[in-house]
């Protein structure tokens, strides 16, 4: 199978804006407070660097199914973005090839005064599908996200669980290479989340590629083959799914 994702030493930087109180001498601080009660002119505005990723590299082969772990603030998220050319590294080289079908935050890609059927072609659109391409798998995508009667209300009148159903069936239907879904299966039921993992697997046993966050370890198992964990922004361990769902449960137990 050839290379179909190739990261290499990827960096994120961001910069988080703290007050701090003002560096001023004991009786100068004494005398303000006494003067008025302690107030912004008192804090100053500093910048704080936060590494979300460092000098991360992993290679994904067309076809293969990874399954991306890690604890809050691991860096999971901001990885999928940066393959999902939302954001960009700060350093480092991303290569991508295919098309890539999105599903990282509930209503990214949307627009809220457009109805589910215009946002369904919209996102067609973005990557690079003509309007007939989308209109062959229209029907799909309404039977599959169960929301027929709504297809033609604007999203913004839609709740978190059908932002989501439309959401995955546009971005499993539109005949991905690259199929990138964050942890937003969450927001739905039970019965639904069961039906995406299953269309998951049929997009990958099509010779797809998958990438999945997730913190359900036996949807990590139904899926993925190889996996990928994160920590504190770094790569600590990237290769078969058990071996390293494994060390993360040892890991995570260790922690708590």
């Amino acid at each position: 199978m050839s290379l179909i994702i190739k990261v290499e030493n990827v960096s994120k930087q961001f910069y988080i804006n703290r007050l701090r109180p003002r560096e001023l001498t004991l009786g100068s601080t004494v005398m303000n407070v006494l003067k008025k009660p302690f107030t912004r002119q008192h804090l100053k505005l500093e910048n704080e660097v936060l590494w979300a990723l460092k000098n991360i590299s992993f290679e994904v082969k067309q076809g293969d199914t990874l399954g991306i772990i890690g604890g809050n603030g691991a860096g999971k998220s901001t990885l999928l973005k940066i393959l999902s050319r939302i954001i960009k590294p700060t350093s480092g080289r991303v290569k991508l090839r295919g098309r890539l079908g999105c599903l990282i935050e509930v209503g990214t890609g949307f627009h809220p005064e457009l109805s589910g059927r215009e946002n369904a072609f919209l996102n067609g659109a973005i990557i690079g599908m003509k309007n007939r391409e989308v209109q062959k798998k229209f029907d799909e995508i309404v039977a599959f996200a169960e929301i027929e009667k709504f297809i033609d209300t604007p999203v913004k009148f839609y709740s978190s669980g059908m932002y989501m159903r439309l959401a995955f069936a546009i971005a499993a239907h539109l005949d991905p290479e690259i199929l990138i879904i964050d942890e937003v299966l969450a927001v739905g039921d039970a019965a639904f989340q069961d039906k995406c993992i299953n269309k998951i697997n049929e997009v990958a046993n099509d010779g797809r590629t998958i990438l999945f966050v997730s913190h359900s370890d036996g949807a990590l198992h139904r899926i993925c083959r190889t996996g990928l964990y994160l920590e504190h922004g770094r790569l600590k361990n990237f290769g078969e799914m058990k071996d390293v769902l494994g060390q993360y449960q040892v890991d995570y137990g260790k922690k708590n």
